[in-house]
């Protein structure tokens, strides 16, 4: 599609002008112009609800009289939709990976170039096809190219875009083509009230899998093109992974417990016991998340050496199975100290490496597509959040059905420091280190409240 595109009410002139006023990358004065953007809306995307299929199965029995487990199995499936991420390269002007691969180490015409990245010139198309047998490229953009040898705009990589004629294809519904599954293993202990303790447990262990972030190519990429070799993926299938906000073991508990002292309870003879102790309530909430997996990204990648792809990741290096340096989050040298986050580092870069460089053009590297996994490359994973609050509470009674009570509440009790993800983008200085802490958890923080109920 779009090869031999000829905008609506061109003039009728002879048909070399048509072909090279074609996409306006020529004007009537042979002047070269940049091309325009187009959007694109796809019908069927467009017209298609987010489809979710839930299941469950599970059971549930008495421990004793007062405390009941479930266990159940819970997934799901869901299709279109929108996470901000688009896989679909054809509408999105990238190149087929096939080319990458079988052009990217040629140089051009003259020899002090990449072809990939040369103008589209019927010399250097003529290489192009002595590489993939029946390319072709439109006539009127080989005639701009022809005109302009030196232009950095009418590119082979540009010509073997499925619409050449345009500078970028915005695909307006292309990120409703997201894919999640859900499976998971819910545990939950329930005690209700008995010797003046209630309380609630539900412990999840999960895997969330699908294609919710970057994408390396909204096409199929064979084996040639892939950094170190390996198989052939079809279309979107190598960046199906761990998705970004899955989290394999939450836990959530919360109870209330009635302090045994005062009336029918220790000390219920001794007035004093009762007026000091009696009546109070003591609550919390306890919050358990392991982190999620870091998405490692690459900078190496600019348009001249990884010419109209999708997301630059980089290498893992062969071998490697741990990226992990520095034990825990927060601990090694300085660790715990705020203003010594950056100077260390949690992920080791040397476990990374640059993608494969094919290029015979010294000084002017073409990538390959990096081979290393979309999320959790080598069991990375960000900081897990862990939060305790607590409630102390009593009532007094004051007249008939007036009461005054009085609370006091504490927020993050054991003060936790959590900590933001680290810096995911191989090739950066501080790739590895924790520039900051998240707001998820807010530092300990007490308060005190009284209220009358009537």
């Amino acid at each position: 599609m779009g090869k031999g595109f000829v905008y609506p009410g061109a003039p009728a002139i002879n048909v070399a002008a048509q072909e090279l006023n074609t996409g306006n990358y020529l004007n009537a004065s042979n002047a070269i112009q940049n091309a325009s953007s187009v959007s694109f809306a796809d019908p069927y995307l467009s017209g298609r609800a987010p489809e979710f299929i839930f299941w469950n199965a599970g059971m549930e029995r008495s421990l004793t009289r007062d405390m009941t487990i479930a266990v159940n199995y819970a997934g799901d499936e869901a299709h279109f939709l929108n996470t901000g991420a688009n896989a679909r390269g054809y509408w999105d002007n990238q190149l087929n990976p096939v080319y990458l691969a079988a052009l990217g180490p040629l140089k051009d015409s003259t020899g002090t170039k990449p072809l990939l990245i040369s103008a589209a010139t019927s010399a250097n198309v003529a290489k192009a096809q002595t590489a993939v047998s029946g390319l072709n490229l439109p006539a009127f953009f080989v005639n701009a190219a022809n005109a302009f040898p030196s232009s950095s705009v009418v590119t082979v990589a540009q010509g073997l875009t499925a619409f050449p004629q345009y500078s970028g294809v915005t695909d307006t519904w292309g990120a409703n083509s997201g894919n999640f599954s859900y499976h998971s293993l819910q545990i939950t202990l329930v005690q209700r009230e008995a010797h003046g303790l209630t309380f609630n447990v539900n412990y999840t262990y999960s895997k969330n899998v699908g294609d919710d972030g970057t994408f390396r190519s909204g096409f199929a990429i064979p084996s040639a093109a892939l950094s170190g070799g390996g198989q052939n993926w079809k279309q979107d299938r190598i960046d199906r992974s761990w998705t970004t906000i899955s989290a394999p073991s939450v836990l959530h508990a919360f109870g209330v417990y009635k302090l045994p002292f005062g009336q029918g309870a220790m000390g219920g003879d001794n007035r004093t016991v009762r007026i000091l102790a009696g009546g109070w309530l003591l609550g919390g909430i306890y919050q358990y998340n392991s982190g999620t997996p870091v998405a490692v990204i690459g900078n190496q990648c600019t348009a001249t050496n990884y010419p109209l792809q999708g997301q630059c990741m980089p290498d893992a290096v062969p071998g490697a199975t741990n990226a992990r340096i520095n034990g825990s989050y927060g601990t090694g040298a300085n660790g715990t100290v705020f203003s010594n986050l950056s100077n260390v580092r949690y992920i080791d870069s040397t476990k990374f490496a640059t993608p494969q460089n094919v290029s015979t053009v010294s000084g002017s590297p073409i990538y390959l597509i990096g081979n290393a996994p979309r999320t959790q490359a080598l069991n990375l994973r960000n900081p897990g959040t862990q939060d305790l609050d607590a409630r102390l509470s009593r009532t007094f009674p004051i007249h008939e059905s007036i009461n005054f009570v009085f609370e006091v509440d504490c927020l993050n009790v054991w003060n936790k420091v959590t900590f933001g993800a680290p810096v995911a983008t191989y090739g950066a200085a501080n790739f590895g280190e924790i520039t900051g802490i998240s707001t998820t958890f807010l530092p300990r923080d007490f308060q005190f409240a009284g209220h009358i109920n009537f």
